[in-house]
């Protein structure tokens, strides 16, 4: 049985099978996406074709940070659109989930660390620092020898 909207991708598969990465072939299969979709919200494998094309566009060198967010949140929504409609049986798309949750995290950590506001650490996190050679062998013998000057300064004081 021949799907009715096969005949809306089938000009862009290969493209994006070979891997040509150009802008118009992109925009290309996502609109050929978009018009399946239209038609039938729940084509699967115009979802796929969707969120993989929308994920190689945001991995693309050169995309700023929103574009970015933006093409892996819209390649998550569509690839977890996949595996529920598709019971959560294929491996592959599971797979790709995992993948694209962590490609939208790397670029969400880059941008959170960009804008963060540098803070010193508490006064009690570097006194606890500190102690925590207070049983160093090295400390305490250098402790030893302040004692012993200590007090052959206050020796030479009493005199």
């Amino acid at each position: 049985m021949t799907n009715r909207y096969e005949g809306l991708m089938d000009e862009n598969t290969n493209s994006l099978i070979v891997g040509l990465s150009s802008q118009e072939n992109f925009d290309a299969v996502l609109s050929d996406c978009n018009k399946a979709l239209e038609l039938n919200k729940k084509y699967v494998k115009a979802l796929d074709r969707r969120a993989k094309v929308s994920r190689k566009m945001a991995q693309k060198e050169g995309v700023d940070y929103q574009t970015a967010s933006n093409k892996l949140k819209t390649a998550l929504l569509d690839i977890t659109s996949v595996c529920i409609l598709e019971g959560f049986q294929k491996q592959e798309h599971l797979m790709l989930v995992d993948a694209i949750l962590k490609e939208l995290g790397r670029v969400e950590a880059r941008e959170a660390v960009k804008n963060r506001v540098p803070s010193l650490t508490s006064k009690h996190f570097i006194q606890q620092y500190f102690q925590s050679f207070a049983e160093d062998p090295i400390m305490q013998a250098a402790q030893a020898v302040d004692e012993a000057e200590d007090e052959k300064k206050d020796i030479s004081a009493l005199r």
